[in-house]
């Protein structure tokens, strides 16, 4: 299995990541990272992890979806597998975070996928994301 920096993922991302050019709706490309499937998700290795972290892990419907609100109520109660999952991956459930975005401004795949890392996230880190988000905006 072979890890990509973010950077190499910005330089081959294609243009369109809807639907048509899905990286997880293409099975044979994620196939190869997937530790675990099941009914609604599948789990997979970050092939492109952030922060060079290798267990780097994303949860990933099988539908092609957007946002959580598109979620069935089965999909959704489902999720209680994928933190009964994390919990034995990560074997402590206060080692790891998860983090989603839900719109579609700086996804880098328009598939609904939940990040799941290794650690504690803590209050600055996230503040000085923002920040340097917005400053990339304006």
């Amino acid at each position: 299995m072979k890890f990509w920096t973010r950077e190499e993922w910005y330089k081959v991302q294609p243009a369109d990541l809807w639907e048509s050019n899905c990286p997880f709706c293409n099975t044979k490309d994620i196939e190869e990272y997937t530790i675990w499937k099941w009914r609604y998700f599948y789990i997979a290795h970050s092939k492109y992890p952030h922060c060079w972290i290798k267990s780097h892990l994303l949860v990933i419907p099988h539908r092609h979806i957007t946002e959580t609100s598109k979620l069935t109520h089965e999909e959704f109660a489902s999720m209680k597998e994928v933190e009964k999952f994390m919990k034995d991956y990560f074997k402590n459930e206060e080692n790891y975070f998860s983090f989603i975005r839900e719109t579609s401004g700086w996804k880098s795949i328009a598939h609904l996928h939940y990040h799941f890392l290794p650690g504690k996230i803590h209050p600055s880190w996230i503040e000085n994301m923002l920040a340097e988000q917005q400053k990339e905006r304006t």
